[in-house]
């Protein structure tokens, strides 16, 4: 405390003075679901920048911020530049850009459920309750947040979620067809509008050549509207299971804002998506 009141009332006052009013100003968009290098890609073909703006990358554990600075210069001019750069990078990056500064993409999901009054409800596999730590760590979440069930076992998603045995024998626990009977199963058990499944494997063992450690199915269950995707997602048990709860909430997101469903798509490093609006 000591040390911030010093740097509070020394440090800042004389920089202030010897800036003459010209700072230097940040602005930071947050990104899921695309790697850095293919967002540098992008962003280093970019034209039109405002003239003294400069981007950064800056991975996290959900994904990756661009960061736009500009300055030194004064803050009208510093404000007019980061709108004018900010307009042109979100509408190159579109849907993965999820929001602003510090947001997180669970306070994001929240206030898009909350606004479109609906409620969600989440079956959760490999992902063991991450996603519903993460959704009710968000204060008032439970304006939209009705419940969850982590479903580990085959027999628990047939009890718990109705999900049919003919169709675990068929296409096995980690499948799109499993993901899909999952959301809609925790939907109608918690009387939700919106029903999110995850289901895969995380590692290190239990893969096969035909479902690799890392596969990963999503679905997600609107009123009856399904849709689905799968990934593959490279890392550790740890990294597996946190990515996979990301993208769930981040295909909440996206089909909320009716954001287009992602192609197919690989960074290189074996992580790679593929998805749409799946008719049953």
């Amino acid at each position: 405390w000591e040390a911030e009141a010093t740097f509070e009332e020394g440090v800042v006052p004389y920089l202030e003075q010897k800036s003459g009013g010209r700072v230097i100003v940040y602005r930071t968009l947050r990104t899921v679901g695309r790697p850095e290098a293919e967002i540098a890609g992008d962003l280093a073909r970019l034209e039109g920048l405002p003239e003294g703006v400069r981007l950064s990358y800056l991975p996290t554990g959900d994904g990756v911020d661009v960061r736009i600075a500009t300055g030194p210069v004064d803050e009208a001019g510093a404000a007019k530049r980061l709108d004018a750069a900010e307009q042109i990078i979100a509408g190159l990056l579109g849907e993965c850009v999820y929001g602003r500064e510090g947001e997180r993409i669970e306070e994001v999901v929240g206030r898009m459920l909350r606004d479109a009054g609906l409620t969600l409800a989440a079956a959760e596999s490999c992902t063991g309750g991450l996603v519903m730590g993460r959704i009710t760590n968000v204060p008032g979440s439970s304006d939209y947040f009705l419940g969850g069930i982590v479903s580990y076992a085959d027999e628990a998603k047939r009890q718990l979620l109705s999900v049919p045995s003919d169709l675990l024998a068929a296409h096995g626990a980690v499948s799109r067809s499993v993901a899909l009977a999952m959301a809609k199963g925790v939907r109608r058990a918690c009387d939700a509008d919106v029903g999110l499944a995850i289901t895969g494997i995380a590692g290190p063992g239990g893969g096969s050549s035909s479902k690799p450690v890392g596969l990963v199915y999503l679905a997600l269950d609107i009123e009856g509207r399904e849709f689905s995707e799968e990934w593959r997602l490279p890392g550790s048990r740890e990294l597996v299971r946190h990515r996979a709860a990301v993208r769930g909430l981040d295909l909440v997101r996206r089909s909320l804002s009716n954001a287009p469903s992602p192609r197919a798509a690989a960074d290189g490093k074996g992580e790679v998506r593929a998805g749409g609006e799946t008719d049953r």
